[in-house]
């Protein structure tokens, strides 16, 4: 996919659970050498849709705006994969090796968010 050349940096979303998605740790990474292993595994050959659970997602940035996401799933070696919509449909692409240990690493240094309010006290 062209367009994904342009990504200049990325935020990766941990799900805590794969069942609840709302519950996560993250990481922004601007890693040229990842982004561009990135590119090149979503822009490689489309594979059959695959039931796999999510394990997070990637939030792809052009100056400083999302204009892509992609799901994945990389920790069961039989059921590992990269996602994607464009124009209302779902692309699958095989999850390369140097990509998946990028996101073994990269989880290991991801945080929770912080709430806004939680620097409010209560008096």
């Amino acid at each position: 996919m062209p367009d994904m050349m342009q990504t200049d940096s990325v935020e990766i979303l941990f799900f805590k659970s794969p069942e609840n998605q709302r519950f996560y740790t993250y990481l922004p990474v601007k890693d040229k050498e990842f982004i561009h292993d990135l590119v090149t595994d979503v822009s490689g050959e489309v594979q059959p849709e695959n039931p796999c659970i999510k394990e997070g997602k990637i939030y792809c940035f052009k100056n400083g705006q999302i204009f892509n996401t992609i799901f994945f799933a990389y920790t069961d070696p039989e059921c590992s994969l990269l996602r994607y919509i464009k124009n209302g449909n779902l692309y699958y692409f095989p999850i390369g090796e140097t990509t998946k240990k990028k996101l073994i690493e990269y989880k290991k240094a991801a945080w929770e968010p912080v709430s806004a309010d939680s620097s409010v006290q209560n008096h």
